[in-house]
């Protein structure tokens, strides 16, 4: 836990979590509209897989703008 591959991953880690908590606090999901363990464990699932969604348009889109510039 203290070795120098620990320290130098745990900030980016660390940052991913924090981006992804403050993607759902903007989508609105500070607070679970649902009530329920698996209810809920759905719900952030769905908002996992359209937050890597939007992610790779996202990338997808940069992508193809570069190589039209070059």
């Amino acid at each position: 836990m203290r070795s120098s591959a620990w320290k130098s991953l745990y900030p980016r880690a660390r940052n991913a979590v924090e981006g992804r908590n403050a993607t759902f606090e903007g989508w609105g999901f500070k607070r679970m509209s649902v009530f329920g363990l698996l209810r809920s464990k759905a719900l952030l699932f769905l908002a996992d897989v359209l937050e890597t969604l939007s992610t790779l348009a996202r990338l997808v889109r940069e992508a193809t703008l570069a190589s039209l510039l070059t």
